[in-house]
């Protein structure tokens, strides 16, 4: 019986994908929400309003309060650097800073369009190991 235990949580621990994250910090007094991109662009609006209230539905976006900490984990022991390889052609990622302001007046085409964002930051594989997975903004 002890046997047949030891195997099964054995297998639970085996059957575990390990997981790698970037670490995201936001020291500035202000929520920031963000992007990552493997093409140094974005395509998607990050927020979206409810047709019903007007009201902002944040869950698309990812985002930072005041002196908050964020974890954006991959699945894999080395998933953001695969990642980065796979998708990025020079082994990078941008992320796209945004704050509420941008994002609540700006016209939803021209800031697709016109690429509109707070601050842009690209991180090549080399940097992001180099910072141990740790980035903050501002």
């Amino acid at each position: 019986m002890k046997t047949i235990l030891f195997l099964i949580i054995v297998t639970q621990f085996l059957a575990c994908d390990p997981v790698q994250t970037i670490n995201m910090t936001n020291k500035s007094d202000k929520t920031v929400f963000f992007i990552v991109s493997f093409d140094q662009s974005f395509t998607n609006y990050p927020i979206s309003f409810s047709s019903e209230s007007q009201d902002t539905l944040w869950e698309n976006m990812s985002y930072l309060t005041s002196n908050d900490n964020s974890k954006l984990p991959v699945i894999g022991r080395k998933g953001w650097e695969t990642n980065m390889i796979k998708r990025s052609s020079d082994t990078s990622i941008t992320i796209f800073y945004f704050e509420k302001e941008i994002l609540l007046s700006g016209n939803k085409d021209s800031i697709l369009s016109n690429q509109i964002f707070s601050k842009k930051v690209k991180y090549k594989l080399k940097d992001l190991e180099n910072l141990d997975w740790q980035i903050e903004y501002p």
